[in-house]
């Protein structure tokens, strides 16, 4: 006997029901003999290529979903980039911009150098019932911000006679809403191994800004804002891989 085939060309409800119609009709003439639609055989074609025709479907939509122009849904777009090596941003704070002000004494001609204080980067401020906090340091004696646009004003004030008695120092820095948290783990000799994985308990993660290691078991404080900044060997990076 002929190998039975069917034609795999057709993919659609009506196509794939012919086929299966044409396969009995060749292969069992004696078996089946009424096909019409009030027969029982009429029930089962109808139900092959019902299922046939959903499987189809299901393959064209995930097959399309791994193609870049065809592609709808939003993870199938994310899972796309991240196989050509695109880093996907996470979540992402507002952001905006504040002034921050100080009254500076007068030494001379000019403003007295020693109030021109700084102000770290994670200051907090709030407003709109948010918490804002600054991203790089404010430093009142540079004219410029850490990227190196001029943001700083100068404004003298005078007294009733006319005498400058002091000078108002403004800059403009870039403030985000969020709050810094410091997550500490003691990594032990049974946790000590290669590609260790380490979940943080906070699900709302902006970014993380920074790693460091500390020597030794039982740390009760909280590391300090400068021992992030000035780590240097015992800090570690992100790499590409």
């Amino acid at each position: 006997m002929a190998e039975k085939k069917i034609a795999y060309t057709e993919r659609d409800f009506l196509g794939i029901r012919n086929e299966l119609l044409r396969l009995t009709n060749t292969y069992y003439p004696d078996l089946i003999k009424n096909a019409n639609d009030a027969s029982i055989y009429s029930v089962f074609l109808d139900l092959n290529a019902a299922v046939a025709d959903n499987l189809n479907f299901q393959i064209d939509r995930t097959f399309q979903e791994t193609v870049l122009q065809f592609a709808q849904e939003r993870s199938s777009l994310y899972n796309l980039a991240k196989t050509y090596g695109l880093k996907i941003p996470g979540n992402r704070p507002s952001v905006t911009m504040c002034d921050l002000s100080i009254i500076v004494p007068v030494l001379g001609d000019k403003e007295d150098f020693k109030y021109l204080g700084l102000l770290r980067r994670g200051s907090q401020f709030r407003g709109g019932g948010q918490i804002f906090e600054l991203i790089d340091d404010c430093d009142f004696s540079s004219p410029y911000s850490a990227e190196g646009i001029p943001n700083r004003t100068k404004i003298p004030n005078f007294d009733t006679n006319g005498i400058l008695i002091n000078y108002t120092m403004t800059k403009r820095e870039v403030i985000v809403n969020g709050i810094t948290k410091i997550y500490k783990k003691e990594i032990t000799d049974s946790l000590s191994k290669p590609f260790y994985e380490l979940f943080l308990p906070e699900h709302n993660v902006i970014s993380v800004t920074g790693v460091i290691q500390q020597d030794g078991l039982g740390y009760q404080t909280i590391p300090s804002n400068l021992e992030f900044i000035n780590a240097t060997s015992n800090n570690w990076y992100e790499v590409e891989a």
